[in-house]
């Protein structure tokens, strides 16, 4: 009775592991939805509003495949989407979540639509090199972002001031080469982790806060030459004691 009892228990073990395995099987080659649909939808807004039938893929089985929405088959998760990362610890327990976004130089023409906001769980966004328009998305949502490069498109508009208070864990602010106008947020010297900031080549007026090293101790690269700031530089960077480049040539009446 014992073997008997014993070889039925190994049995039903046996097809539970069957199923089981047949299940992630069948999750990772049919594409099955691991991403939560709100951030689905927010990749495919930003696909369709970009133009994404015309973006460039890196041809490189190691750069993942191209993005495909047709039928819900493919998920950017479980499929290996090219310039996705996911956080795959968590969707075990739950849907998967997108947690860095890296289309540099794909081609992408078109203006950020409203539902990227949805994409929160980010820590890193490089979208440089590309033909973006129209203004910057809400960060009030992006508490966990690290690294925004942005540079080398046609976006326009002010600065978010919300991206710097929002994301207290920004490293990284690359949004040079772009046409941005305005203002430079007067909370940028609040952000104490805040490493690198490019600004360099858009329209931004008004002057440098004197308040730019108080708390953004760990500044090492500040550009922001070729824009139009006026009035006077800040007389005393050293608060910025890792200041390694400070770059505010080419702008209108800057004086020391």
């Amino acid at each position: 009775m014992t073997v008997k009892s014993s070889f039925k228990n190994r049995k039903d073990e046996d097809i539970i592991m069957f199923w089981f395995a047949s299940y992630l099987l069948i999750s990772v080659v049919s594409g099955y939805n691991w991403i939560e649909p709100a951030q689905y939808n927010a990749l495919y807004d930003l696909y369709s509003a970009t133009n994404g039938t015309n973006w460039n893929w890196i041809d490189s089985e190691y750069a993942g495949i191209p993005w495909n929405f047709t039928g819900g088959v493919s998920d950017p998760c479980g499929n290996f989407w090219q310039g996705i990362l996911c956080d795959m610890y968590e969707c075990g327990a739950s849907s998967c979540v997108v947690i860095s976004l890296n289309l540099t130089g794909h081609g992408l023409s078109g203006t950020i639509p409203v539902s990227f906001s949805n994409l929160s769980s980010l820590n890193a966004i490089t979208v440089n090199h590309n033909n973006l328009q129209g203004s910057l998305p809400d960060f009030s949502k992006f508490s966990e972002l690290e690294t925004l490069i942005a540079g080398f498109n046609s976006i326009s508009g002010t600065i978010p001031p919300n991206i710097f208070p929002y994301s207290p864990l920004l490293q990284i602010v690359l949004l040079d080469n772009n046409l941005l106008y305005g203002s430079i947020p007067m909370v940028l010297g609040y952000v104490p982790i805040l490493q690198s900031l490019y600004l360099e080549n858009n329209y931004l007026s008004g002057q440098i806060s004197r308040y730019i090293c108080d708390h953004a101790v760990n500044l090492s690269f500040v550009g922001l030459s070729h824009n139009r700031l006026t009035g006077s530089m800040p007389t005393d960077l050293s608060g910025c004691q890792q200041l390694q480049y400070f770059s505010v040539s080419y702008n209108e009446f800057l004086t020391g």
